[in-house]
Order: C-alpha cells, then sequence, then structure tokens
C-alpha cells in the first residue's frame, strides 16, 4: 500500500513537473485561439471538401440560372412549367 502511494506522487510530480501535463497556461490558450489555423491540421482537408462543394454548387446555379433565363429554349427551359413526377 506504502509503495503505491509513493509511486502514485511520484506520477503526480513527474506530470507536473514535466511537459507531460494536458494542462496548459491561460495565455497559451489564448494564442491558440487567436492564431489563425495552418494547412496540416487534421480538420484542413474537410474545409477544403467544403469549399470545393461550395464552388461546384454555385457553379452549377450561376449555369443553371443561364439555361433558365435563355430566351431562345422556351418552353422547355420555363420555371413555371411543372414536369408530372
Amino acid at each position: 500500500m506504502k509503495k503505491l502511494v509513493v509511486f502514485l506522487l511520484c506520477m503526480v510530480l513527474l506530470t507536473l513537473y514535466t511537459e507531460a501535463n494536458p494542462i496548459i497556461k491561460e495565455s497559451f490558450a489564448k494564442q491558440l485561439l487567436r492564431s489563425k489555423r495552418q494547412a496540416g491540421y487534421p480538420d484542413e482537408p474537410m474545409r477544403e471538401h467544403l469549399l470545393h462543394m461550395q464552388a461546384l454548387d454555385q457553379r452549377a446555379q450561376e449555369t443553371s440560372m443561364e439555361n433558365w433565363l435563355n430566351p431562345h429554349c422556351t418552353p422547355r427551359c420555363d420555371r413555371n412549367y411543372g414536369h408530372p413526377v
């Protein structure tokens, strides 16, 4: 029992006095929150994918509007004409 207490005390002291402490200082945490994310973070590929999908969606909407607003393709391009499901 005494060895266990000594071992746990040593582990706590090692954790507190080395860089293995999971608790960071407040100033360092604020700096992390202020800093801009750089490429290479785990969520960066998802962000790039979402930006790519947004660009594709914007391009599809613009192409669709070009087709709908084209005066030479009535009536099949009429937005008000409903096609049966």
